[in-house]
């Protein structure tokens, strides 16, 4: 019984970091389609990627000129590490144990700019 309970909160928090990684992304999307700069910035967003995935050292982000901050998260959602980010920074993530964790880029107001799934071997 123990093991069901913890299994299934592990899934309501899976899924409510899923449903909050979502609204961050989706409160981003620009309003008005006829605003070109707007359009660009929405493109730039798209294209961010994380690399290597997976990785066992460091990350690093692809299109990475709007990204100021780089936060990490376990899958139930405890920050585990923050840091500042410039472009072509990377990110040691050599002491995080292996599994599954979350990355957010945070712009320079701190607007979250999207969400990845880090896989740590």
């Amino acid at each position: 019984m123990r093991m069901k309970q913890i299994i299934l909160f592990t899934l309501f928090i899976s899924l409510s970091l899923g449903l909050q990684a979502q609204e961050a992304f989706s409160s981003n999307a620009p309003e008005a389609v006829g605003d070109a700069s707007s359009i660009n910035e929405d493109l730039d967003v798209k294209q961010l990627k994380i690399y290597p995935n997976p990785t066992s050292d460091f990350i690093q982000i692809a299109n990475d000129n709007d990204v100021a901050k780089v936060a990490i998260y376990n899958i139930v959602g405890r920050n585990l590490k923050t840091s500042t980010h410039f472009s072509g920074k990377s990110h040691d993530v050599s002491t995080l144990q292996k599994g599954i964790y979350l990355v957010r880029l945070f712009d320079q107001n701190d607007k979250v700019l999207s969400v990845f799934r880090l896989n740590k071997n």
